[in-house]
């Protein structure tokens, strides 16, 4: 199934709400940072006890590379 989340629970994200399925959970329809991305990111934080940095700080001011 497209938008398969191994931490979803019944269709449902943990702290967020409804899981995206099929075409919507295209990683390109998303906003940087969004809610939804960030309930994903966190799931993935608490299973394997790491924290992404500047995650929270909302979209990136660039996409270049330094």
């Amino acid at each position: 199934m497209k938008g398969y989340w191994p931490a979803a629970v019944d269709g449902k994200i943990p702290g967020y709400g409804d899981q995206l399925v099929s075409y919507p959970s295209h990683p390109y329809a998303l906003k940087m940072n969004s809610e939804y991305f960030v309930a994903l990111a966190e799931t993935f934080e608490k299973q394997y006890g790491v924290e992404f940095e500047g995650l929270r700080n909302g979209p990136a001011a660039t996409t270049a590379s330094d």
